[in-house]
């Protein structure tokens, strides 16, 4: 399905900490012949309202990072939906638009030659005649978000493919299964997406088959 193969087995992890800080004060008791303590100074109780404001402040942070985060995942992946709706809509223009323009047209004519059809017609033609009718179902398995310098190595390899330089400002791995099915039987492959943000536009920017895991349909 894909003919551009890239891998990327450094993708990092992330993790997140979270702090507590306590404090615990006691006075002694004083008796009836004990002079009453002295009034205690606001400083701790100044300090103590300082950090409440620092946390609510950077938990906020944290919050809205959190929501621009699942905001991006969830545009990302809506980009896999495309894709899988321009094969079931036998629409090759919809599903190979979903890769960027910089490497669209290049993409479209390499799945095109490498089965030796001239146009998207032709091309789910071919297709319905191996399925016996298409459709096409995913999962995903896992994903990930590229660090910079994952983004940075990614643009490198296109560069050297394509011969163009992206401006990708994230981009997300994501490790999906996919499900070819049919009358004339099924076809089940594990495949690693990288979706990438240009402009703020969520585009494939690069796509590798890893392994078919099973073939039913006898070629």
């Amino acid at each position: 399905m894909y003919n551009n193969q890239y891998e990327n087995n450094n993708l990092n992890q992330y993790q997140n900490n979270m702090y507590g800080v306590g404090e615990q004060n006691q006075n002694p008791p004083y008796g009836y012949n004990q002079k009453p303590p002295k009034k205690r100074k606001k400083k701790g109780r100044i300090i103590a309202i300082i950090l409440v404001i620092l946390l609510l402040v950077f938990g906020g942070f944290f919050a809205i990072g959190m929501i621009i985060q699942n905001n991006d995942k969830k545009e990302s992946s809506e980009v896999l939906d495309t894709f899988i709706e321009g094969y079931n809509n036998q629409n090759f223009d919809e599903a190979y638009d979903t890769f960027h323009p910089y490497i669209r047209q290049q993409i479209k004519q390499n799945v095109l030659d490498a089965n030796y059809v001239t146009d998207g017609e032709e091309f789910f033609e071919l297709y319905d005649s191996y399925f016996g009718g298409l459709h096409v179902e995913y999962e995903i398995n896992e994903s990930e978000k590229l660090s910079k310098n994952d983004i940075q190595s990614l643009v490198s390899q296109i560069y050297s493919a394509h011969g163009v330089r992206m401006e990708l400002d994230k981009a997300y791995a994501y490790e999906i299964t996919e499900t070819y099915s049919g009358s004339n039987g099924t076809m089940v492959q594990i495949e690693t997406v990288i979706i990438g943000k240009d402009n703020d536009n969520w585009y494939i920017v690069a796509a590798s088959t890893n392994e078919v895991v099973s073939n039913t349909l006898g070629y």
